[in-house]
């Protein structure tokens, strides 16, 4: 035997092993390149930093005071009120410390107390509560013994309560209704009575504006709370909803005895002291005594109120910051200006320095004599690190500003430096410098305002590529836990620990659906993971048939089942302890024989009706099969509905509605109406990315200046002829590229018949 062949070919038998192994890397290596998943990055917001000022001096973790030598800048107090202020808080409460039904001798109570509502968003509520038995957070859902409050409205949510007022209309009592001339209470100062009866279960509301001739006499509705008992032990609770902030004030509470009346609690919060006969549940939403705003008053050259942490803006986003803020110009004169100023990237830097914006609000005098005109004007200037250079020219607002009332500020930071303030509805645009760095409030010559409920919310970029899109058609049964999550809870009888309807099965999966089954109001199917920007799909179908069936006078445990309303689409949450009236919700409703969408904490006021195809329960759509898409990113969440018979080009077309500046960071998930019952399917959460992916763009060739030849597209050797199937990309590759596992497939294979593949490329993409 030739020892020299022999060892050349067991060398090259082991080259080929490792040039096997290279290819078998060089594989993981392209399928990793090509296969690659595209970033489906996101955009949510947050709070950023917010003050009322009603601090016992200036919070030192939010601002700071430069140059303020004079001590110009201080605080105005205002009348004492208990004021709810957490603009990130969730069913905030204030409650009775003690129970106010206590006692054989205990008839009723009476409770009085002015309401300021501060809020003119539909989306937003409060409620009122006469049945907690527990000093806790939050609304009793869907139990009786509480109205549910709008801008323009009270209701009962439970089956079993009833309004004397438009009863047939989901136990729904409009303000303007009950008092025409008071159709609604937004930023109204509303006084409120409530006398409540024992034996009767009776709670006879009373209300008018507040001030010397409030009507506290005239009876504008009866509620009757039927699953309260003369037993129960009930507190009296106000709660808000996370953005429905409101301000209370002069409160009287006075227990009803047979033979006589005891005063609880009788407080106008004038001091700094909470009255112990009322509970915070969670103190740090709330503030009280007096009321304070924050004063600049013909400050000194330079100095500025600031915050106390740089601000640094998300180069990955287009808008960045978004602040608001009342201001009250209390003087003003022609050589005076007070204002906004940001992009400071140290404190001590003033308004020539370069970057450093100011946006102010100065009066000017316009004619002499009888003719003259005062307005208060708008403008900008931009440091240049020598002077001042207007960016924003002066702008006439059309009025007087000065005066007795306060008025909102805007402002909004965009991409390219881009700023737009708003005062009364109106834009006012301009390229500042970059908002990095410390902002505040500065004034220059003779001023004075008053600043007060300052807001931010700060925008950023969400990287969602270690996210997964989620799928489920529910069709094995198997929910993957790591990925979902099912809360089923269970509204409870009033005082019990006894489930409303305990025969039902509310939330689980079965025949490859998804089931509501008279399911709760609190329970809902949830993401494990948050999601920032998506797109959802999923198809309903048995809308309001329950698979619990209720006996023949609609009754299911002793208890009539209501009517499925609405199912929701809600998202934003942190933990499922949350529901739909605490997020950002998408409702779509039936309600008062009409197809109607409307929303929760998303910045849209109004009810908008539907074409009367879509209405859910309708004759005409028994047995239909509905279908939903949702589209939330950057802030903007679009919504479409349609039903399975038509066209599929309605999901390509304009939305249903599209709302905007909408939170929708976090989890999601699909509720429903009190014992609601419907059935999901094909459900898919899938992410977006707001960038615009780069098409492959070919070079241009004309056909009759080019031959093709053998020879220009493949390559040969003495021990490999190359064939059309190696040089050519398949056609079905046209949309993804030519296959990785095919290029090393034939590396590959040529490798380990011990010769070489010679092959070009005509076509690549990625």
């Amino acid at each position: 035997m030739n020892i020299e062949k022999l060892e050349g070919r067991t060398f090259f038998m082991k080259l080929r092993k490792h040039f096997v192994v290279l290819a078998v890397l060089a594989l993981f290596s392209l399928v990793v390149i090509l296969q690659e998943e595209e970033t489906k990055a996101g955009v949510y917001f947050e709070p950023y930093l917010s003050d009322n000022f009603d601090g016992p001096g200036l919070n030192a973790e939010k601002w700071q005071e430069v140059n303020d030598t004079s001590d110009n800048i201080n605080f105005f107090e205002k009348a004492g009120t208990l004021r709810y202020d957490n603009i990130a808080g969730a069913e905030e409460t204030i409650i009775t410390s003690n129970p106010l039904t206590i006692g054989n001798d205990v008839t009723g109570y009476s409770v009085q107390f002015d309401f300021l509502y501060k809020t003119d968003d539909w989306g937003d509520w409060y409620g009122f509560a006469f049945d907690k038995t527990a000093v806790e957070k939050g609304l009793p859902w869907s139990q009786s013994g509480y109205l549910f409050g709008r801008n323009t409205s009270l209701q009962v949510q439970n089956a079993n309560d009833v309004t004397s007022v438009d009863p047939n209309s989901d136990n729904i009592a409009a303000y303007a209704e009950m008092t025409p001339t008071l159709g609604s209470i937004s930023n109204q100062n509303v006084t409120f009575k409530f006398v409540y009866t024992k034996a009767t279960k009776e709670l006879e509301m009373y209300y008018d504006l507040a001030g010397e001739n409030a009507d506290l006499t005239t009876l504008r509705n009866t509620f009757t709370f039927n699953d309260l008992t003369d037993q129960g032990e009930y507190h009296f609770a106000i709660v808000g909803s996370g953005k429905g902030l409101f301000e209370v004030d002069n409160m009287k509470i006075d227990i009803i005895k047979d033979q006589d009346t005891e005063n609880y609690l009788d407080t106008d919060f004038e001091t700094a002291t909470l009255p112990e006969q009322l509970t915070l549940v969670s103190p740090d939403s709330f503030s009280f005594g007096p009321a304070k705003s924050l004063t600049l008053t013909n400050l000194e050259a330079g100095a500025k109120l600031l915050t106390a942490n740089s601000f640094t803006v998300d180069e990955n986003v287009n808008q960045s910051l978004d602040l608001s803020y009342d201001i009250q110009l209390t003087d003003l004169t022609d050589s005076g200006s007070v204002g906004f100023v940001y992009g400071l990237s140290d404190t001590t830097k003033v308004l020539t320095d370069e970057g450093v914006t100011y946006i102010y609000l100065k009066n000017k005098t316009v004619g002499e004599g009888e003719a003259a005109v005062t307005s208060t004007y708008v403008g900008a200037v931009q440091g240049d690190g020598t002077q001042v250079v207007q960016v924003l020219n002066e702008t006439d607002l059309g009025v007087n500003l000065v005066g007795d009332e306060p008025f909102k500020m805007d402002i909004k930071f965009y991409a390219y430096n881009e700023a737009v303030v708003t005062i009364a509805e109106q834009d006012y645009s301009f390229i500042g410098g970059d908002a990095s760095g410390y902002f505040g409030f500065t004034a220059e010559g003779t001023s004075s305002a008053m600043i007060d409920n300052f807001k931010s919310m700060v925008y950023k970029y969400d990287d969602q590529s270690n996210n997964k899109d989620l799928y489920n058609n529910f069709n094995t049964g198997y929910v993957n836990p790591e990925d979902w999550e099912i809360d089923n809870y269970r509204d409870l009888k009033p005082g019990t620990e006894i489930p409303m309807f305990p025969s039902a099965q509310g939330i689980y999966v079965d025949e490859g659906k998804l089931i509501f089954d008279v399911a709760s109001e609190s329970a809902g199917f949830f993401t494990k993971q948050s999601f920032s920007d998506f797109e959802m799909r999923f198809t309903l179908t048995d809308f309001d048939q329950p698979v619990t069936q209720p006996n023949e006078d609609g009754e299911l445990d002793g208890i009539e089942v209501p009517a499925t309303t609405y199912v929701a689409v809600s998202m934003g949450y942190t933990d499922i302890a949350q529901n739909p009236w605490n997020v950002a919700s998408v409702i779509f409703q039936n309600r008062d024989n009409a197809a109607q969408l409307y929303s929760l904490n998303m910045n849209d006021s109004s009810v908008k009706i539907l074409n009367p195809a879509l209405q859910l329960n309708s004759d005409e759509n028994d047995g239909a099969t509905w279908e939903f898409k949702i589209i939330a990113q950057g802030g903007t969440v679009k919504v479409w509905m349609k039903r399975a018979t038509d066209p599929q080009a309605l999901f390509e077309g304009a939305p249903l509605h599209t709302f905007y500046n909408v939170d929708h960071f976090g989890r999601i998930a699909i509720a429903s109406s009190i014992a609601g019952s419907f059935k999901i399917d094909d459900l898919s959460i899938v992410r977006t990315d707001d960038s615009l992916q780069r098409p492959v763009i070919e070079d241009e060739v004309d056909p009759a200046s080019t031959t093709t030849t053998t020879e220009q597209t493949t390559t040969t050797t003495e021990e490999t002829t190359t064939t059309t199937e190696a040089t050519q990309v398949d056609d079905d590759s046209e949309e993804n590229g030519i296959s990785a596992l095919t290029i090393v497939g034939i590396i590959i294979a040529s490798l380990a018949v011990g010769g070489g593949v010679g092959f070009t490329l005509t076509k690549f993409k990625k």
